[in-house]
């Protein structure tokens, strides 16, 4: 089985974060926690911009929407953090993407930097 990365995002403390997909979960939610008047129009500007759009998918959507797209699909919600939601303080609840293919991962991290200046690094697994 193949060894996930370890990312570390350095805000106001540094955390290591396992895998791509925990990664991106923080940082939105991390987003919601610094900006607690967000919308879920304003949370899509930011997150679901082109992108990641360009690239296929969506970072975020709504939890309604996501429990949709599962039951259209058949799928088991395993593309989805469905266990892990996060409300916003209107009260809707978004869920984020799961699934990051560097294709996707790579453009919405440098992104991430970029635009809000999130401290992002790829570290050395341990052995």
């Amino acid at each position: 089985m193949a060894k996930q990365s370890i990312y570390t995002l350095e805000l106001k403390e540094t955390k290591n974060i396992k895998g791509k997909n925990t990664l991106v979960l923080e940082i939105v939610r991390t987003y919601v926690k610094n900006n607690p008047t967000i919308t879920i129009d304003g949370l899509k500007k930011m997150f679901n911009n082109e992108v990641t759009l360009l690239r296929g998918g969506q970072v975020i959507t709504l939890r309604a929407e996501a429990e949709q797209d599962i039951a259209n699909i058949d799928d088991n919600g395993c593309n989805y953090f469905l266990e892990d939601p996060i409300t916003l303080n209107d009260g809707t609840e978004v869920i984020v993407w799961r699934y990051w293919p560097s294709g996707m991962f790579d453009p919405f991290i440098a992104m991430v930097k970029r635009d809000l200046g999130y401290a992002i690094e790829e570290c050395e697994q341990p052995e």
